[in-house]
């Protein structure tokens, strides 16, 4: 019995895999950062970016990401975009500046940001 409970919970745990684990392992990107957008901060233009992987294979974090008028602002068809169409929820690849401040969450400002899901 004990053995039928512990396959049953292996199934279930193996099932409820996340959704931001798959996105990850299929992408072929340089970029910096790669997420979930979890805040749109209009008034401040900018994002609160939970990592799903990042360039450097450093621990997940989420970091503020700004948008300033030098950012580049990509579909994933190349397509240019506004601001307004990145919503809570969208998956996004974000190149930054180079610079991060270690604040904590951390913070930066992007180059480039291709909202591709």
């Amino acid at each position: 019995m004990r053995k039928t409970i512990y396959i049953v919970l292996t199934l279930f745990l193996v099932a409820c895999g996340s959704d931001e684990v798959e996105i990850a392992s299929n992408l072929k990107s340089d970029a910096h950062h790669i997420g979930k957008i979890v805040k749109v901060d209009r008034k401040n233009n900018r994002l609160f970016l939970e990592e799903i992987q990042n360039h450097l294979d450093q621990p997940l974090s989420k970091i503020w990401i700004t948008i300033n008028e030098e950012t580049e602002l990509l579909s994933d068809h190349n397509n240019e975009i506004k601001t307004t169409d990145l919503k809570k929820g969208d998956h996004v690849e974000v190149w930054n500046n180079g610079r991060i401040l270690e604040s904590n969450p951390g913070q930066t400002t992007a180059v480039k940001i291709n909202k591709f899901y």
